[in-house]
Formats: C-alpha cells, structure tokens, sequence
C-alpha cells in the first residue's frame, strides 16, 4: 500500500507539473547579458515551475545584439551541469521542452524546469567544424532565469 501512495504522489506531482501554464519569456535588450557593460549584470527573469518555457524573440531586432551580422540559428539552454540545444526557428517563437531540446554530450533528457533552478539561455549561431570536431556558438542573447 504505501509503494502504491508512493507512486500515485509522485505521479501527481508530475501531472501538476505538465498542467501548469506555460511561461513566456520576452527575448528584449533589457535582460540581454551580452551587450551589458563590463561588470554590469543585465536583469533576470523569474518563472514559475513548468514542464516548458516559451521564448519570444519576434519583436526583437537581433541587429542591435552581439554579431549584429549573423542570423541566429540556435538557443542553448544550462541549468547546472545539464546542457540543452534547440534549432532556433526564423519565426523567433519557440518553446523550450522535451520535445525540442535536445541533451549535449549525452546528457540527460530534458525534464521541465524545476522550483530551484538558476538556468541560462543563449541564442546565437553555432558552427560546426566537423574537419576539427569542434563546435563554436556565437552569442547574440544571453539570460538568466531564476525558477521559484
């Protein structure tokens, strides 16, 4: 009997997890990282718990970011030690989730973002140089997010 309590609380919490409202976050120059001045902090973003995240980038003008001259083609999400990349679509509007996050170096799946985390999230241009297998990701918006 408790094995079955154990179960059905945690798959509860689960549920209430993928039910909860999908947060938006306005990709903006105010909480950009990459054009802050030496030292200064840009501002974060604070999120409730979700199992995804909306990013909206389709006001934002990626000419007025870092490499104002390429298009951005990727978003690259950390929260700890786990890494996540996602194709960035050109309609600027993308939701960050199981589904579209995909683990770097065969990492852990992707599983919501949880009370507690600090992640970050960069958009950019990646490039791969398969002669070097080596990867670089060029950075035109870069935030915190904070999930309480």
């Amino acid at each position: 009997m408790q094995k079955l309590f154990a179960f059905l609380a945690a798959l509860a919490c689960t549920a209430v997890l993928a039910a909860a409202p999908v947060p938006t976050i306005v990709v903006d120059a105010g909480h950009n990282q990459v054009v802050q001045r030496e030292g200064a902090q840009a501002q974060g973003y604070v999120v409730a718990p979700a199992a995804s995240l909306r990013l909206d980038a389709r006001k934002f003008d990626f000419t007025h970011a870092g490499y104002p001259n390429l298009k951005p083609d990727a978003v690259h999400v950390v929260i700890k030690e786990r890494q996540y990349f996602a194709p960035w679509p050109k309609s600027g509007l993308l939701e960050l989730s199981r589904d579209t996050l995909a683990a770097v170096n065969d990492g852990p799946a992707f599983d919501g973002f949880r009370a507690g985390d600090s992640v970050e999230i960069g958009i950019g241009k990646k490039d791969v140089d398969h002669a070097k297998r080596s990867i670089s990701f060029k950075v035109q918006w870069a935030a915190g997010v904070t999930v309480k």
